[in-house]
């Protein structure tokens, strides 16, 4: 049902950018070139579910704005969003449930920049991160990334996320001593309006009340 989860970010020279993907090539150059104004948006715009769809793919994500003096252009704009089989047929009755975990994993992100800047940090040394984890953690079981207060690489987190929702439909994922990410995907019944009154939730008499005082 996900496809794969991509975490993009506004590059003060080269604009929009992902900055990690999983799985690799995910989302193809030409493919994000086309979509970014949707995927990183203008700060108005922030906080808001953005849904795009490309070919037999939605691409789904929270696009953010963290405002501070000490970030270029005096903001952090990000997003971390997924892409998902448009042809499943479980997607209907998850859809609901995907949105949620969308606005809770943006609220996580945001937390952990303002707590100990983990985006920025790891973002500022992607390529560096990436060899890492690729000469080091092929099994994704650690992922912790030398220098950084024992902070787990995003990327990482990333490919146990998308590999536990799609296999338990639930994620518990640490990204340091003292932080996870919980997520947890719910269905839903659309064919149930839960309005109407069913029969079992209001008490109906069996025997005359009044008989019975």
């Amino acid at each position: 049902m996900i496809k794969g989860i991509f975490y993009c970010q506004f590059d003060n020279i080269l604009g929009p950018k992902i900055v990690y993907q999983t799985p690799d090539g995910l989302l193809s150059p030409e493919i994000f070139d086309s979509i970014s104004d949707y995927i990183i948006t203008k700060p108005s715009l922030c906080d808001r579910l953005t849904c795009v769809r490309v070919g037999n793919s939605w691409i789904m994500g929270v696009p953010m704005c963290l405002a501070h003096t000490k970030y270029q252009r005096n903001a952090l704009l990000f997003n971390m969003g997924f892409v998902l089989d448009a042809e499943d047929p479980l997607l209907p009755i998850y859809r609901d449930s995907i949105e949620q975990c969308l606005f809770k994993l943006s609220n996580y992100l945001t937390n952990f920049e303002k707590e100990s800047e983990y985006l920025i940090k790891q973002t500022n040394n992607s390529s560096n991160i990436t060899s890492h984890i690729s000469q080091h953690y092929s099994s994704y079981d650690k992922g912790i990334i030398p220098g950084f207060d024992k902070a787990r690489s995003l990327l990482v987190v990333m490919r146990e996320l998308h590999e536990r929702l799609n296999s338990e439909l639930s994620a518990s994922v640490p990204v340091d001593d003292v932080n996870a990410i919980f997520l947890q995907l719910i269905p839903t019944r659309p064919d149930l309006d839960p309005t109407l009154p069913r029969p079992y939730h209001v008490p109906v008499p069996i025997a005359d009340l009044s008989e019975m005082f």
